[in-house]
């Protein structure tokens, strides 16, 4: 399992900025879509994000290079697409650079719908983690879970696993058993077979609790916590992004940026 996690960890990038210095502020990973690669990550991310936006990733010769997303969208002409429901916490853009260790994409052979998931089902996800990040690298950090809830009609996922700002946009991944029964033996899990994306994580659900005055009986102050549980946009959400009109037109768009540079 060692091994894909290793490779994993080439896909994933650290969305913040660079002013006066290099600060992070959530996650984001690269998806393949008919040979094209783009960067996906939560909208709050996005939403209140100021020009100088950045993308951070490790290059291939050692060290962390970055790319300024507002530019890329200008001398492409490109923006972010989202969903239609504006409720839906899921951004995708065009990503096409040269520097960067593409090979850790994840392409459709991963993918996984909500119906075809099960409460109880292992997770893990990748993620960049306030306090362990390191000047010279990104570095995502690994957190387990388990699938606790699944509301299938509204395409969320729950996850009994703790999720902090800086994690939401983090891919989330099934996570295979070492083994698995066959008959009355224990074999090896084939891991690079049931290893799966599964969703875009969100946020925490946070518990609150609200102190009432004795004295006038009106609320004072709310006390907030995290749960320990957080959601998980699924994968059904980006493949109904993929499949609207305005995708479809910018990634024709891609297509034939692409082709010129040939």
């Amino acid at each position: 399992m060692s091994y894909f996690i290793n490779i994993l960890k080439k896909g994933i990038v650290f969305l913040g900025y660079n002013t006066i210095k290099r600060r992070f502020i959530g996650t984001g990973f690269l998806i393949d879509v008919e040979g094209i690669t783009y960067l996906v990550t939560a909208k709050h991310v996005i939403k209140n994000s100021v020009e100088n936006l950045c993308v951070f990733f490790n290059l291939i010769g050692g060290g962390i290079g970055e790319h300024n997303l507002n530019d890329m969208k200008k001398k492409l002409n490109i923006d972010w697409i989202l969903h239609k429901n504006n409720d839906i916490d899921i951004a995708l853009i065009p990503y096409l650079i040269e520097d960067f260790d593409d090979s850790a994409k994840i392409d459709k052979s991963y993918f996984k719908e909500t119906k075809d998931l099960t409460e109880l089902t292992d997770i893990f996800y990748l993620s960049y983690q306030p306090g362990l990040s390191k000047e010279t690298k990104i570095l995502p950090i690994v957190r387990k879970g388990t699938i606790c809830f699944i509301n299938k009609e509204e395409g969320i996922i729950y996850i009994d696993g703790f999720s902090f700002p800086g994690n939401s946009g983090s891919p989330v991944f099934t996570d295979p058993p070492p083994f698995r029964v066959r008959g009355k033996q224990l074999v090896p899990g084939r891991e690079h077979l049931l290893l799966s994306f599964i969703g875009v994580l969100g946020a925490y659900i946070p518990y609150r609790d609200v102190a009432i005055s004795t004295q006038t009986g009106r609320p004072r102050i709310t006390f907030e916590e995290n749960t320990g549980i957080a959601k998980v946009w699924s994968y059904d959400y980006i493949k109904e992004i993929i499949n609207l009109p305005i995708f479809t037109k910018q990634h024709e768009k891609i297509k034939t940026i692409i082709l010129k540079k040939e």
